[in-house]
C-alpha cells in the first residue's frame, strides 16, 4: 500500500503542473457560464485527472472541504508558502498544485479562460497518461534489459490499472486569495488507506 501511495503522489506531482500548460480555448458550449472561477478550476483539474486515469471523476465534497482548507491553511493571501508549511500532506494525499519550480501555482482569470475546453483538457490528461507508461517503460528497460517492451509496456499496464483502482476518489478544492489569483489543491482517497 505504501509503495501504490507513493506512485499516486508521484502522479500527482507530475499532472499538478500540466492544466497550465495545456492552451485550451473556449467554454466547450454555448449558453452563461454561472459557475464561479473556482469552480472552474476545480472543473478543470477534475477533467485532467479523469484524461490521465482514464477514468470519470466527480468532485468529492469531503476531499474538496480538506483541499480547500489545505490550501487556506498551507498560502498566506498572496499566495506564498507559509514558514514552516510544504505543498503536499502525503499522510492525507493532498498537494496543491506547483509550478515547475515548486512554488504555488498562481491561475489568473486568463489561465482560466485556456482551461474551459474540458475535452481538449481531458485529451491532454490522456496524453500525459500515454507519456508517463512510455518513460516507465523505459526507465524499466533499464533496469530490466532481458525483458521485451511488450513485456515491459504489458507489466507498467497492469501497475497502472492497479494504481487506478486503488485511487477510490478525488477533491479538488480552489481558493481565491487576496492577490486576486486561485490556488488549487488536490486530494486523493485511496482504496482500503487507513
Amino acid at each position: 500500500m505504501k509503495k501504490m501511495k507513493r506512485l499516486v503522489a508521484v502522479l500527482l506531482a507530475g499532472v499538478m503542473v500540466l492544466a497550465m500548460l495545456t492552451a485550451c480555448g473556449g467554454n466547450g458550449g454555448g449558453g452563461v457560464d454561472t459557475r464561479t472561477n473556482e469552480q472552474k478550476a476545480e472543473d478543470a483539474y477534475l477533467a485532467v485527472y479523469s484524461g490521465l486515469f482514464g477514468k470519470e471523476y466527480s468532485n468529492d465534497s469531503a476531499l474538496q472541504a480538506k483541499a480547500k482548507a489545505f490550501v487556506e491553511d498551507a498560502l498566506d493571501e498572496n499566495g506564498n508558502l507559509k514558514s514552516g508549511k510544504n505543498v503536499t500532506d502525503t499522510t492525507g494525499m493532498i498537494m496543491i498544485a506547483t509550478d515547475e519550480s515548486g512554488k504555488p501555482l498562481a491561475i489568473t482569470e486568463t489561465d482560466l479562460a485556456e482551461l474551459q475546453d474540458t475535452n481538449a483538457v481531458k485529451a491532454q490528461g490522456e496524453e500525459v497518461r500515454k507519456a508517463l507508461k512510455a518513460a516507465l517503460v523505459k526507465e524499466l528497460k533499464e533496469e530490466k534489459p532481458t525483458l521485451s517492451d511488450e513485456d515491459l509496456a504489458k507489466l507498467v499496464d497492469t501497475v497502472y490499472d492497479i494504481m487506478v483502482k486503488q485511487v477510490e476518489a478525488i477533491g479538488v478544492g480552489a481558493v481565491t486569495k487576496e492577490n486576486g489569483k486561485i490556488y488549487v489543491a488536490v486530494a486523493v482517497k485511496m482504496a482500503n488507506a487507513t
